[in-house]
């Protein structure tokens, strides 16, 4: 069965989050009334022409098939705003991309109609549909000022997507705060981005119950290591249950989860 076909096909419930890994930073999220979401999905071999980075596996996923409400894109490098699937994307009628100012004018410059492009800011609250998203700071430096994370409320619970950040606690302090119930973290330890020790504080800091690795794997020049992530979270946050989630498959946040 295809990716598009099991996520249009997962039951979720009140309270539950399907996390679809897309490879790299990119996730479909699917909540308990039926809205996808997706974030950073890199769908294409662009980066190879921008960067020289060639993918080392295909993604699970055609940017044709991709069928959401909204699109969260945390900042502007290739490999988070895909040039070549994010237009195919937005092709789609019913559908809002939300990112920062530079990804908003690069979207711009792809075509993109205006008024299925949100602009936004770290600390802005918004609704995506009944549920609250929180825009927050993320520190990656030179690299993309401006990039962000997201901060998604579903039920009565918190999903925390750092995007590419580096481990400051001024920057994180607000997701300390916050207290997610479910991380999403970089781990490749490159680029301004965290490594897994860091991402492990991270997930301690946030006093997380889940903490998901992202970033890692895809391409040779990013590295990333979940077998190392998963050693420091049980050492920094045992409280923490990590979940390496395999390329296209997903897993189900729920309340009912026997952690441990």
């Amino acid at each position: 069965m295809g990716l598009a076909k099991r996520i249009k096909q997962l039951e979720v419930k009140r309270n539950e989050l399907g996390i679809f890994w897309l490879g790299n930073a990119g996730f479909a999220f699917k909540t308990g009334d039926g809205q996808v979401i997706y974030l950073d999905p890199y769908l294409s071999d662009c980066a190879r022409q921008m960067y020289g980075f060639k993918r080392l596996y295909p993604p699970p996923i055609s940017a044709g098939e991709v069928e959401a409400e909204y699109l969260l894109i945390t900042h502007e490098h290739g490999d988070h705003l895909d040039r070549d699937s994010v237009p195919r994307i937005m092709e789609k009628r019913d559908i809002e991309l939300v990112g920062p100012d530079p990804v908003i004018e690069k979207c711009i410059e792809l075509g993109i109609t205006k008024k299925k492009l949100r602009k936004v800011i770290p600390g802005e609250e918004l609704n995506l549909g009944d549920k609250g998203l929180t825009v927050m700071p993320a520190e990656h430096g030179e690299l993309a000022p401006e990039a962000v994370g997201y901060t998604l409320e579903f039920g009565d619970k918190k999903l925390y997507v750092t995007g590419d950040t580096s481990y400051d606690k001024k920057t994180l302090e607000r997701a300390f705060e916050l207290e997610p119930e479910i991380l999403i973290a970089p781990i490749n330890g490159k680029f301004n981005n965290l490594d897994p020790i860091r991402a492990a504080l991270l997930a301690r800091n946030c006093n997380a119950e889940i903490a998901v690795p992202a970033h890692f794997w895809t391409f040779p020049e990013h590295g990333g290591d979940p077998g190392k992530f998963k050693e420091y979270i049980s050492l920094l946050a045992p409280e923490t249950k990590c979940e390496v989630i395999a390329l296209g498959n997903y897993f189900l946040y729920s309340d009912n989860i026997n952690f441990f």
